[in-house]
This record gives structure tokens, C-alpha cells and sequence, in this order.
């Protein structure tokens, strides 16, 4: 048997799932055996506010020695895509040169922030994810305090993405592209296939007018004359703010059973929507 915690973490709050039950059971590893738990408050530029110890004390005492999953929101990251040169091919090399390049296009001070690369076959470009020094520690001391593994630490934008290449809502190959708009901040994922072409993440107080902009702007992702499949995935909250822009949310399949909601391990029920066109 299995038993996981997932967390999703916005600059102010931390969403958290636990999934118990046995792999190879229908649904696992979406949406088999998960609950919600509530949201935690906490504060990104206080990491030390980051305090799992109020969560429920039994199922607490039970996760003990357990592995968590940690999906971070966009105000805590940066992403590009890069071309990374085919003489480095060290990976630690390769990832300094991925964090001088953030640096200096991003302007983040290299000190405070930790990357990660996800190097692409040569002729490709290569995803680089810079994520926040003080946060990532506070999560490793935290969790080793709690008797916690720490499994994985992602942007959440690249494992809705992930999962959305599974879904049948794109066509195999076609050129697509997907905004993600949260609490605190966007991200943008374009591509031809499960290749990545081009990524931005950005913590902004995303309005309706900034959703257009950016949709537009990743329809023209694939280059001239090129068809791109945009989609869209918002919570309930900020889908109003895509107003006539229905159409383009992401389905994800049920959302609700016998009159209870349906909770997915990646979160990606906050996001997609059921029924949506495809």
C-alpha cells in the first residue's frame, strides 16, 4: 500500500492531498484514494511560516517516514528555454550555464536561486526551472523535522502539462500551447507534441485583460501560418476572468461521483474543467 502527500504551493497558501491505496487500482496514481485536506496560510517572503505541523494530527502521526510531492505555484519559479551548447556535457556544467543565462535574462541573483535543467536531445531546447533557494530549504528542513521524504519538488505548470499530453483533447503532434493562471501568478507552456518550445512563468495579478494578451500571444507560438491548440486552465475563482474564452478549458475528466468531488493527485481538477470542449 501507498500512502503520499501532495502539495501544491502558492506564495500565500499551501494545498494539500493525501493519496492512500494500492497501485494498479483504478484511477492511481489521478485521482484513486486522494483527499483534501485544508489549505494552509503562509508567507513565501517568511519561509520559516511554512509550518505542516497544523495539519490533522492523526493522519500526521500516520505520514511519518512517508514520501511527499511538492508542486510549486509560478510566483515561486522562473522558466526558459534554452539552447544549451552541445560542448557542455558535464550536467553540472550545463546547469550553471542554464543559471548564469536565467541571470542574466531574468535578472534573478544566481545567490537565491537553485536550478534545474531538463536537457533536451541535441538540436532541441533544453527547459530550465530556477526555483527559490529559501523555499526549497525550508522544505527539506521541514520535512526532515516531520520524519518526512521529501520525493520531488516541480512546477506545477510542467506536470499539468505533462498530464495534458495524455489527454484527448489535443490532437497527437499538433502544435499546442496551455496558460495556467493561479492565485498569484501565470504560466505559459508552448510546444509541438511533448517537445517544449518556449515556457514563461510570472508572478502577476492575472486580469481578463492580461488572459487575452497572453492567449493571443501564445497563438502565434508556432510561427507564422502555424495552427496552435491553446488551452486554458484557471480555478473556479478566476474562470470568469475568461470570459468567451470558455471553449479553450482543458477537460480532465470527472470531477464529482455520487455528489462528492473528485480529487486528483496533481491538482489538475483546480484547473481543468469537466465537460469542457475539446
Amino acid at each position: 500500500m501507498t500512502d503520499v502527500l501532495h502539495i501544491y504551493l502558492t506564495a500565500r497558501h499551501a494545498y494539500v492531498r493525501r493519496q492512500a491505496g494500492w497501485p494498479g487500482q483504478a484511477g492511481w496514481p489521478g485521482r484513486a484514494g486522494v483527499e483534501a485536506w485544508p489549505a494552509l496560510e503562509w508567507n513565501a517572503l517568511a519561509p520559516a511560516t511554512l509550518d505542516f505541523s497544523a495539519l490533522p494530527a492523526a493522519p500526521l502521526r500516520l505520514l511519518r517516514r512517508r514520501r511527499v510531492h511538492v508542486y510549486l505555484g509560478a510566483a515561486l519559479y522562473r522558466l526558459m528555454a534554452l539552447d544549451i551548447p552541445a560542448a557542455l556535457t558535464d550536467a553540472a556544467e550545463a546547469q550553471l550555464a542554464a543559471m548564469a543565462m536565467m541571470a542574466h535574462e531574468l535578472g534573478i541573483p544566481a545567490a537565491e536561486w537553485r536550478c534545474a535543467l531538463d536537457r533536451a536531445p541535441a538540436g532541441g531546447k533544453s527547459v530550465a526551472c530556477a526555483m527559490l533557494r529559501s523555499v526549497q530549504q525550508r522544505l527539506q528542513a521541514h520535512a526532515a523535522q516531520l520524519g518526512w521524504t521529501l520525493a520531488s519538488v516541480r512546477p506545477l505548470a510542467g506536470v499539468l502539462w505533462n498530464a495534458a499530453q495524455l489527454l484527448p483533447a489535443w490532437r497527437p503532434g499538433a502544435a499546442r500551447a496551455m496558460l495556467l493562471v493561479e492565485e498569484d501568478g501565470f504560466a505559459a507552456v508552448a510546444g509541438a507534441g511533448s517537445q517544449v518550445l518556449s515556457v514563461l512563468a510570472l508572478p502577476y495579478r492575472v486580469d481578463g485583460a492580461a488572459i487575452e494578451r497572453e492567449l493571443r500571444r501564445l497563438a502565434y507560438a508556432g510561427g507564422p501560418g502555424a495552427a496552435v491548440d491553446v488551452r486554458l486552465g484557471a480555478p473556479d475563482g478566476g474562470r470568469g476572468l475568461a470570459a468567451g474564452q470558455q471553449s479553450l478549458l482543458m477537460p480532465c475528466g470527472p470531477v464529482s461521483a455520487a455528489g462528492q468531488p473528485v480529487h486528483y493527485a496533481d491538482f489538475r481538477d483546480l484547473f481543468f474543467a469537466a465537460g469542457a470542449a475539446a
